[in-house]
Order: structure tokens, then sequence, then C-alpha cells
């Protein structure tokens, strides 16, 4: 996946997220998923609206972190 297919990607997912969290009559705390990692447990669909942006900024902060190590390809 190049970058530009990650970036579209991810402008895409995010769009699908906000119209969701914008017009959705889902009782959000009554629709469950688990996460992936266990330590996570079980989230409602208002939690999953709280932690994504979390992860995104997580995911931003690991690129920069890695960005700033020495001998990253200019």
């Amino acid at each position: 996946m190049t970058q530009a297919d990650a970036r579209a990607a991810f402008l895409r997912q995010r769009e699908d997220i906000v119209k969701f969290a914008l017009y959705s009559e889902a009782s959000l705390k009554e629709h469950t998923v688990d996460h992936p990692f266990p330590a996570f447990g079980t989230l409602n669909a208002y939690q999953w609206l709280i932690y994504i942006p979390l992860h995104t900024e997580r995911h931003g902060k690991q690129i920069a972190e890695v960005k700033a190590t020495a001998g990253y390809p200019k």
C-alpha cells in the first residue's frame, strides 16, 4: 500500500465514522464488539468512538518517534 493509498483509506474510514457519530440513532452503549487486543476487553460503540481518535493520535506520535530516530531515511 502506498502512502497515498493509506491516506485515502484513512480518510474514507474517517468519513464513515463521522457520519455514524453524527447520524446514527443506534443505542451506542448497547452495541458491543470485542477489541482485538484482549487487554481492552469488550467496547461498546460509544467507547469505540472515544477510542478511535486516541488510537490515531498514538500512531501519529509513533510515526514522529520513528522519524526522529538517528539514521531515519531522509
